[in-house]
C-alpha cells in the first residue's frame, strides 16, 4: 500500500456501513479505529474491487 487514508467514522450510526474501494487486482489490508478505540478491520482480496464494512458495537 503506497499511502494510508484516514476515514472519519464518528458520524456513522450502528448498522451503517463504510465502502472501501481498492485498486483492481490488489491485496490491501487496513484498519479503522473508532472514537472508543474499537478496531474495525478490512481486507480487500486480490481481484476484489469494493468491500463494505458493517459498523457493529463491540462489548
Amino acid at each position: 500500500m503506497s499511502r494510508a487514508d484516514v476515514l472519519d467514522v464518528s458520524e456513522l450510526k450502528i448498522g451503517e456501513s463504510i465502502v472501501v474501494v481498492a485498486e483492481s487486482g490488489s491485496t490491501t489490508k487496513g484498519a479503522l479505529v473508532d472514537a472508543d478505540g474499537a478496531v474495525l478491520s478490512v481486507r480487500v482480496d486480490r481481484g476484489s474491487r469494493v468491500v463494505t464494512i458493517p459498523i457493529h458495537t463491540i462489548a
